[in-house]
């Protein structure tokens, strides 16, 4: 065959392989067997497979005792399930979930109640979905420099350990459970909580952007709260706040019916509404 009719009949494939849609992406379950070192994550050998998950189309599961070191630097993966007692990944490197492909989710500890634990180890922890604690599961943010970054609900049942760091809420959901952090940003969407209990935020808490609706229980704030770009509305729900509550972005309203209760600082309006 002539060689420049061998290489024209090449092209249709070469560019149907370039121009597959995103949606129709290759995408991949991997379950974790420990069959390689025992702890990489980046050994494909622990997952059975000639890879390892990496990619957004990828979803993983740890349903078997282990220890995990996650050693990639700046992971993307579509879904991570962890449901099996004494099975803990740490993360050595940034890790994303992501719901191009898959949900998006982290599910800590299983339905049954099987424990398992997740250590941010001083990194970020970006979930593009939701987040499930389930009873006996742990979220370990407790190292310094540990960071959350969350899109859609939050909802543990079971260990939350905050340490002295931020969970960021950069989209619509519900705090779907009584909780204590230490510093809460809200930078857009509407957040919601709506359930019996008390919501603390053990230091601040920051609405830069989108909103926070509290309709039940309380809310409390041991530092300060501040609206800066932000909306506040509490219904019926006692609010505490033990310094300043300050609102200064005429884009910020705070509005409740329940009552107030600032302990040793000032109720400070430079620009926003309150009422």
């Amino acid at each position: 065959m002539d060689e420049n009719l061998r290489n024209f009949t090449r092209l249709p494939l070469i560019f149907l392989l370039i121009s597959i849609p995103a949606q129709f992406a290759l995408t991949a379950d991997y379950t974790w067997n420990g069959g390689g070192d025992g702890t990489s994550w980046n050994n494909v050998l622990n997952w059975g497979a000639l890879s390892f998950p990496d990619d957004a189309g990828d979803r993983a599961t740890i349903n078997m005792v282990a220890a995990v070191d996650m050693n990639v630097a700046n992971l993307t993966i579509g879904e991570l399930t962890i449901n099996t007692a004494n099975a803990t990944v740490t993360l050595n490197g940034n890790m994303t979930l992501d719901n191009t492909t898959w949900s998006g989710n982290i599910i800590i500890g299983s339905a049954g109640a099987n424990t398992g634990t997740l250590d941010v180890n001083s990194r970020t922890l970006t979930i593009d979905s939701n987040l499930t604690v389930n009873t006996g599961g742990t979220l370990d943010a407790a190292a310094g420099g540990s960071a959350v970054s969350l899109q859609g609900n939050w909802n543990n049942i079971g260990t939350f350990n905050p340490g002295a760091n931020t969970v960021t809420f950069n989209g619509a959901g519900a705090i779907q459970n009584a909780e204590t952090f230490n510093n809460v940003n809200i930078t857009v969407g509407a957040r919601t909580y709506a359930v019996a209990g008390a919501l603390t935020v053990s230091n601040n808490l920051d609405l830069s952007g989108g909103s926070l609706t509290c309709t039940a229980g309380t809310l409390t704030v041991s530092n300060a709260l501040t609206l800066s770009g932000g909306d506040l509305t509490v219904n019926g729900v006692s609010l505490s706040v033990t310094n300043n509550f300050t609102i200064n972005n005429a884009l910020s309203a705070y509005s409740g019916s329940g009552n107030v209760t600032i302990t040793t600082g000032d109720l400070v309006v430079s620009n926003g509404s309150a009422a």
